[in-house]
């Protein structure tokens, strides 16, 4: 029987022009760098699950929706083993603990706990996720070292505990603990939703329609099964003269990363979350780079660091230079690198309609309805027909009640945030690096 064979970190970038041309003064460089791991998952040393379900059962979920959530949770059940922990709370205007964390030997128990939630009740999100934190915490001291995950379901707008929302999130960061939030219909609040998974590492999701909550569990369970490096950052170093302006995630979602000074001068540290098998971590970087000549430039050097999750092989870190070939013949180029302008515009597209809800949001009703129309040119220059026809009636919504909508809202925002795993994002050929 063959070993497997361990998974391996590549890297591979484009520039918006190359070769740059010589410049007696400095130029802004894109490049979009790529970040993949390939490989199986046998060859991965996978550490236990410690998950805690959080699960809103107020009155608003009864029928479908709770069929659903019961049913994806049983799936959450039926693929955990007997080193994984498991613990379910469901919350209304109250958090209970339905099954205490513990290790999957007694399954039947934990499924009969499923079974016992029953709809009633009113909203309030921060009893839930202070209830699943504790139980993550109870279910970590029962596996030792593993992945702990806190996956919450809710279809309604919590109100006056945001704030505690957004503490609770900060103490599951320092714990390393995910949350993931998942969003059904159109009453939630995707802006708190999101800001929760962004401040430990996660990403919300928006689940349109009751039956694809199964759909939307397996998909995290597969995920977490899939993490293959955690707390991974990727440094880039620029020279004398230049600097990192901007870097915006590309891949596989549209959106910010979170960047901070590194140790050294030059230094910015782009904090990336986890590391997935068989998935594509992209940024677009807007590097301003000194005064050019000779025959190449050096655009940055790039340090990547994660922990796998074998944490008996430590640290592991791996470097990536980015540079360009210079000629003294090039022009500055009318039209960037086709992947490059693609990632461009789907950022723009996804800073635009931020921009146009905050601008809702400020009474400028006017100067929304002119952002979402520039969102929707964009989208239709990048190649996405269908969004962009949702962003267009999204604006005449706007114009003519003076509000927005609330699925149309919940469409345009995750919508341009799922740019990033469109494949005609991906780069046609490897560059040369």
């Amino acid at each position: 029987m063959s070993t497997p064979v361990q998974p391996q970190v590549a890297f591979r970038h484009r520039l918006g022009q190359d070769p740059l041309p010589v410049a007696a003064g400095s130029q802004m460089v894109y490049a979009l760098l790529e970040i993949a791991v390939m490989g199986e998952t046998a060859g991965i040393f996978q550490l236990p699950l410690n998950l805690c379900l959080v699960l809103d059962h107020s009155l608003s979920m009864r029928g479908e929706k709770m069929d659903r959530v019961k049913e994806a949770a049983r799936y959450v059940l039926s693929q955990l083993g007997q080193d994984d922990s498991l613990g379910v709370v469901a919350f209304n205007d109250r958090a209970t603990v339905m099954a205490p964390a513990q290790l999957v030997t007694q399954a039947q128990d934990i499924a009969q706990a499923i079974e016992d939630i029953v709809p009633r009740g009113g909203t309030e999100l921060a009893s839930g996720l202070d209830a699943g934190l504790a139980q993550l915490q109870r279910g970590r001291s029962l596996t030792g070292p593993a992945i702990s995950s806190l996956l919450v379901l809710t279809d309604g707008r919590t109100y006056g505990d945001e704030s505690r929302c957004m503490e609770l999130a900060e103490v599951a960061q320092r714990r390393d603990m995910l949350i993931t939030p998942l969003g059904v219909g159109d009453e939630w609040n995707e802006d708190l939703l999101e800001t929760l998974a962004y401040r430990c590492g996660s990403h919300s999701e928006y689940i349109d329609q009751p039956a694809a909550i199964v759909t939307a569990f397996r998909q995290h369970i597969a995920d977490l099964r899939h993490i293959y490096g955690r707390q991974a950052a990727l440094t880039v170093r620029t020279a004398a003269q230049a600097r990192l302006v901007q870097a915006h995630r590309v891949a596989p979602l549209i959106g910010r990363v979170e960047m901070v000074p590194g140790a050294n001068a030059g230094e910015q540290r782009l904090l990336l979350g986890n590391l997935m098998l068989g998935e594509v971590q992209g940024l677009l970087l807007e590097i301003v780079v000194p005064p050019v000549a000779g025959e190449t430039a050096q655009v940055a050097a790039c340090t990547l660091e994660w922990q796998p999750t074998d944490h008996k092989a430590g640290i592991v870190r791996l470097g990536y230079p980015i540079r360009a070939a210079v000629d003294a013949q090039a022009r500055p180029a009318l039209v960037l690198d086709p992947a490059v302008k693609g990632a461009v515009e789907k950022v723009v597209a996804y800073k635009l309609q931020k921009r146009a809800w905050q601008d809702l949001q400020e009474g400028n009703l006017q100067q929304a309805t002119t952002k979402l129309r520039m969102v929707a040119t964009r989208l239709l220059d990048a190649g996405e027909p269908d969004l962009a026809r949702t962003v267009q009636a999204e604006a005449e919504h706007l114009e003519q009640h003076g509000f927005a909508s609330a699925v149309g809202t919940k469409q345009i925002k995750y919508g341009t945030r799922g740019l990033g795993r469109t494949q005609h994002m991906r780069m046609p050929e490897p560059a040369p690096g």
